[in-house]
């Protein structure tokens, strides 16, 4: 998905009945275009603002590296926790047939949402920011059957991640997308399975196209 206004709504959700109480949650911020480290400009989330001193190089999670590179890692990265917010419930919703859905209007208990406001307008032309959103947990050292009776206080694992057909690039005003890669359908169909989503806000968005 591609947002075609700036600055703009970041939406995470999370489908209540499944998240895991143990997992910590993410969105990381990749920076994509040529010469990197040089002059992307800067990008912010949530009032937040990232330059290049500010960046991470390799593949997240920072934790424990083992997100799917989908074309966009190893790369420089920015990662960013968050927590749910119980309060901020929403219906059912699948943000790949209707990107603008907007949580706010559309009253459930199906999911939680985390909104980040997010502006790219300081980034250079040729640039863009690609967002993912992922949890991770502690890796389980000592079983008991099906029970873990011990986690690990050191070494972290990728829990479960938002599927490539609902993440978010952004591109300052412009700007010429970059070629994102599409994954195939059987693959696409598989991992629509998840329960960890992003989505744009409608009300400042004037119109999205998936890549």
């Amino acid at each position: 998905m591609v947002p075609a206004a700036n600055p703009f709504t970041l939406y995470a959700y999370g489908q209540i009945s499944k998240l895991n109480p143990l997992d910590s949650f993410y969105i990381s911020a990749a920076v994509r275009g040529t010469n990197v480290p040089g002059g992307f400009g800067s990008f912010s989330i949530g009032g937040t603002s990232y330059t290049y001193s500010d960046l991470i190089y390799g593949t997240p999670p920072v934790l424990s590296g083992d997100l799917p590179g989908h074309g966009i890692f190893p790369g420089y990265f920015a990662e960013v926790a968050f927590a749910w917010d119980t309060s901020k419930k929403t219906g059912s919703v699948n943000t790949e047939n209707t990107p603008q859905f907007d949580p706010t209007a559309s009253p459930g208990t199906d999911f939680y949402y985390f909104p980040f406001a997010v502006d790219v307008s300081g980034l250079s032309t040729g640039f863009s920011v690609h967002f993912d959103l992922y949890t991770t947990h502690a890796v389980c050292e000592i079983r008991q059957g099906n029970t873990c009776i011990q986690y690990s206080t050191t070494v972290f694992e990728l829990g479960d991640k938002a599927p490539p057909s609902h993440d978010v690039s952004a591109y300052p005003n412009g700007s010429t997308p970059l070629p994102v890669p599409v994954p195939a359908p059987g693959v696409l169909s598989l991992l629509g399975l998840g329960f960890l989503w992003l989505g744009l806000s409608r009300r400042k968005l004037a119109t999205l196209k998936l890549v």
